[in-house]
């Protein structure tokens, strides 16, 4: 929960954009990483996967390809396309801002947010079909309950 928290504080506020390290070299060389938050969060999120593995693993099958699925889905629009319009503006020498002069830019960060939604919302789906076929009833925990 607390990682969705996370997330949709991330995109309110755009801390990911904020993010600037010293990867310029990567972004010279090869055309990659001209977004450098790329690095940050793809680091947490090979974390997070060590930390969660065994717990996934403990998850029905039918749950566990639903989740992979859907974070698959979330992290190739995320990480997968923006590397991919950093590459293309990085080679064509477009500006950062390039999604209003190109017509091509425009497109791959539309669908690269369309790829965010599609996982969460298939993410959501996943965990109500866990709910749904396991009767689990989710049950707010706290003092007065």
């Amino acid at each position: 929960m607390g990682i969705f928290i996370f997330l949709g504080f991330d995109e309110i506020f755009r801390i990911h954009e904020k993010i600037n390290g010293d990867f310029s070299f990567l972004s010279e060389n090869f055309g990659i990483f001209l977004y450098s938050w790329i690095i940050y969060y793809g680091s947490a999120l090979v974390l997070l996967f060590i930390i969660f593995f065994k717990p996934l693993l403990s998850l029905p099958r039918p749950t566990l390809f639903r989740f992979i699925t859907a974070g698959s889905i979330f992290v190739a629009g995320a990480i997968g396309l923006e590397n991919i319009t950093g590459y293309i503006i990085a080679n064509h020498e477009l500006p950062k801002n390039a999604i209003i002069h190109s017509p091509l830019i425009f497109s791959l960060y539309t669908i690269e947010e369309l790829m965010e939604m599609m996982g969460v919302a298939y993410f959501i789906y996943a965990i109500l079909q866990f709910y749904s076929y396991y009767r689990v009833t989710p049950v707010l925990a706290g003092p007065n309950y």
